[in-house]
């Protein structure tokens, strides 16, 4: 039986078909690297309890990722519906590392730019699909991101996202499908609170 390859060996072959970049960063996790978009994305494997593959990636913010860094890097989780490949591969299964390859390059472009991680940090679903791949986002982050929103808008002087996020804080009570409830109001203003002591500036969430 073929040997399966490791998980380092998998990011070096990912990185020989220019879909890391080769300026990335090992980390204990995977593999983080910016872009010419202003994005940070942190790229690992894991594997599942029945031995599939399954890819994962955080997408976040590069400017504000190292000051926020105790607070999730300013990142939103990236995953795929279903395991991406059913076994781990070996050095022989070419067809399964070119899978790997166009599913990661996918997965690398859902969300495509600082804008882009603004809207879909101001979604209120749970989950933000694009194709197979999806945003894990969570009802309870709703306010953390919208105030997060709302800094990268500033910073971007998109006077559009800005607006936007502060109507959707002064939004009133968000409702999840189980009935949990989140006061938007409240909530976002003690993490502008906080996050005001992060960057040494007040956050004006109107």
């Amino acid at each position: 039986m073929p040997t399966p390859l490791s998980t380092p060996t998998i990011l070096r072959i990912l990185q020989t078909q220019e879909v890391i970049p080769p300026t990335a960063e090992p980390t204990r996790r995977g593999m983080r690297w910016s872009t010419t978009t202003g994005l940070e994305h942190l790229m690992w494997l894991s594997k599942s309890a029945d031995g599939a593959l399954q890819l994962l990636l955080n997408t976040g913010d590069a400017k504000f990722a190292p000051l926020f860094r105790e607070y999730g890097r300013f990142a939103t989780r990236i995953r795929r519906q279903g395991n991406l490949l059913a076994v781990w591969p070996s050095k022989k299964d070419q067809a399964d590392l070119e899978k790997l390859k166009n599913e990661a390059e996918t997965a690398l472009r859902f969300i495509r730019d600082r804008a882009d991680l603004c809207d879909v940090m101001l979604e209120q679903e749970d989950l933000l699909y694009r194709g197979q791949w999806y945003a894990e986002l969570g009802l309870f982050s709703y306010p953390t991101r919208l105030v997060k929103t709302l800094i990268l808008a500033e910073d971007l002087g998109n006077q559009t996202l800005i607006e936007d996020a502060r109507r959707r804080i002064h939004s009133g009570i968000a409702t999840a499908p189980n009935g949990d409830e989140v006061d938007v109001l409240r909530s976002s203003r003690e993490v502008a609170k906080e996050y005001g002591k992060i960057l040494g500036r007040p956050i004006d969430v109107g």
